[in-house]
């Protein structure tokens, strides 16, 4: 019987072929290997929502959302309109009337289908178009902006939160007059941002 060692994987011979050999690994040893390769891959966000038919609003939302985004791109998965612009130093710049837009469409959905406003769905459908980093910024910036209009409407102007209340009043209205058929389909965003409002 030889012993030989091959790249990481202890081999023998035995009878004529090659068979690993079965060592007794340190559990200590082994444990610390895998800490660290689970360390280097991070887990995917999970956004839990409270059913399927709020699965299935968030989808109808997304959908509602890429036609307008799509006619900006010329029909071309191109981008986006930005909703968040990062500093050098890393702090987030929020579109406040894009955010308002997007939360007051979801809201006038979820009013109309009967199902829970859920802050999980909402960071889902930032998080559809704009990513993980950007759909966690713009939902801490949607708590900071909701608590300052709750709570004193006037110094929240001066911030420029009258802005986001702007977009959540013109998203929730477009998707109501769509659902009653008073337009056809919901345009504000592209409009806004192709520069024809």
């Amino acid at each position: 019987m030889v012993l030989m060692v091959c790249g990481l994987q202890e081999i023998r011979w035995v009878c004529g072929s090659l068979q690993p050999l079965q060592v007794e690994r340190n559990p200590l040893q082994m444990g610390l290997m895998s800490f660290f390769k689970r360390r280097s891959e991070p887990a995917p966000k999970v956004y839990p929502v409270s059913s399927p038919a709020v699965t299935d609003l968030v989808a109808d939302v997304c959908s509602a959302l890429k036609a307008q985004y799509q006619l900006l791109c010329g029909g071309e998965d191109r981008g986006n309109p930005p909703l968040v612009h990062w500093t050098n130093d890393g702090k987030p710049i929020i579109d406040l009337w894009l955010m308002g837009y997007i939360s007051g469409f979801y809201d006038a959905a979820s009013q109309s289908r009967g199902c829970p406003f859920e802050l999980n769905a909402l960071e889902l459908i930032f998080c559809v178009f704009y990513g993980e980093e950007d759909a966690s910024a713009a939902v801490a910036q949607y708590h900071v902006v909701r608590m300052a209009l709750k709570s004193d409407s006037e110094a929240a102007k001066l911030f420029g939160f009258d802005e986001f209340e702007e977009g959540m009043l013109s998203g929730g209205n477009e998707l109501f007059e769509w659902l009653s058929k008073k337009i056809q389909c919901p345009l504000k965003v592209y409009k806004r941002y192709s520069g024809m409002a």
